[in-house]
């Protein structure tokens, strides 16, 4: 067997030659970046630093990407590599790298390795282009020279969003507002961790990470929820496999938080693997009562069944079901929570790939969807009862325009409470959660 080189150059293009694959992949297959990267790291034989910067390349030139080719087309007016060729991704990766990353290497290294893989993967004419690109863009004097362009477009290429995203959030909230949400989406998440109040306290696990050379900073006001740094390797984290917290966003926790669940309850969540809100409901029950953690796949079903017992949710009950037909008795649960599937447009910084599968008819379909569920899930609900409605959408079609139809057609509930934050408001993500009360009557036809 041939032994692996130790060279750093060799060990920086094998990281690269990945990237590129991973990329090639995720344009051809359609697949989720996160699911490449699942696949592909383990059996790499690349150290835990080029798998960190395969992670970081592959969701940072994601994430860029409209941004990258708009500046590779702008300089390449005669070839224009198609999006899924092997020249595309290296020169995405190298521009990435050289425009973007504050860690990556030099720009003649930048250049050098991108040779290297133009060798394995281009013919000689596309050898040729890409170097000559790729000198321009690495010398130090070279600033873009952005043309002469309307608002919308421009804007969609400097913040790397879909045009007609951008077109929409400008005519709902004006240019500025719009920059910012962008920006949010632009910005690699920090990793927040929720603390699991029925094994540990705060202060006991900021004191447990402390000597694994972490550190735990909760949010202002908010010991039970902060950010985890290094983020690293969460599974070599005794505190991590012992249920002391859970990798959950802050605004993740606002649904669970308008639902107000009981000791005692009988509370039903819908869609909720991974978990965080399920495992949250039960901790603001102090682990007494029933959750009903139900999702409709077996893969999601396995994550759930696995963050429970982890965090040592006794009270929890994992349960495979479809939240359009709901296995539950009528009127049987004293509080529901539905998260629905929706177009992820206040995760875009967690979700790098998701804008690039957004359609324009998505959010009305995907609200036309969510309001079928809401009706099924209402279903379970008793009178007096609680059901809170959530996405991580920030477009009105998904949001209050579905509880509005909801409303308009179930005269048995009313909207009790509502809230929402845009991505950049705060800390946390972007999302929106209606709190709706169910009448101690029978529904009023």
């Amino acid at each position: 067997m041939k032994p692996r080189s130790t060279n750093p150059s060799s060990s920086a293009t094998a990281a690269r030659r990945l990237i590129v694959r991973i990329l090639r992949d995720w344009e051809q297959k359609g697949r989720f970046a996160r699911d490449l990267l699942e696949e592909a790291l383990p059996g790499s034989g690349l150290s835990p630093s080029d798998r960190a910067l395969v992670v970081s390349s592959v969701y940072g030139v994601l994430r860029l990407r409209g941004r990258l080719d708009r500046l590779i087309d702008l300089y390449s007016p005669r070839r224009r590599p198609p999006p899924a060729s092997y020249a595309r991704q290296i020169l995405r990766l190298s521009v990435f790298h050289l425009r973007e990353e504050i860690l990556a290497p030099a720009p003649h290294a930048v250049v050098h390795q991108a040779g290297e893989l133009a060798r394995e993967f281009l013919s000689r004419p596309e050898r040729a282009y890409l170097n000559a690109l790729l000198r321009r863009f690495s010398r130090p004097d070279f600033s873009p020279e952005w043309p002469e362009e309307g608002v919308v477009d421009r804007l969609a290429a400097v913040h790397s969003h879909p045009r007609w995203l951008v077109d929409r959030w400008l005519k709902r909230w004006g240019r500025a507002r719009t920059e910012e949400i962008c920006r949010a989406g632009n910005s690699p998440p920090p990793v927040y961790i929720r603390v699991n109040r029925l094994v540990a306290e705060p202060r006991a696990l900021r004191e447990k990470l402390a000597r694994a050379g972490r550190s735990y900073l909760p949010l202002p006001g908010r010991p039970n929820i902060g950010v985890l740094e290094p983020a690293g390797s969460l599974s070599e984290l005794e505190p991590f496999r012992e249920g002391w917290f859970q990798v959950q966003d802050p605004s993740t926790l606002e649904a669970v938080k308008l639902l107000d669940p009981r000791p005692g309850e009988l509370v039903v969540d819908f869609c909720a693997s991974p978990g965080g809100k399920a495992t949250y409901a039960a901790e603001k029950m102090g682990g007494r009562g029933v959750v009903l953690a139900a999702d409709r796949s077996p893969e999601r079903i396995k994550l759930l069944v696995e963050n429970i017992s982890r965090l040592k949710i006794a009270c929890a009950r994992p349960a495979r079901m479809d939240a359009f037909r709901p296995a539950v008795a009528l009127s049987a649960a004293d509080a529901a929570l539905l998260d629905v599937p929706c177009s992820n447009t206040g995760v875009f910084r967690r979700r790098v790939d998701a804008r690039w599968r957004l359609r324009p008819s998505d959010p009305d379909r995907l609200a036309r969807r969510a309001g079928r569920m809401l009706a099924a899930a209402a279903g379970t609900v008793k009178p007096g009862g609680r059901l809170v409605y959530s996405t991580c959408s920030i477009e009105p079609e998904e949001n209050r325009e579905v509880v509005d139809g909801f409303l308009r057609d179930r005269k048995d509930f009313v909207l009790a409470s509502a809230g929402s934050a845009l991505p950049g408001d705060g800390p946390g993500d972007g999302y929106y959660c209606a709190l709706l009360v169910k009448s101690g009557e029978k529904e009023v036809k």
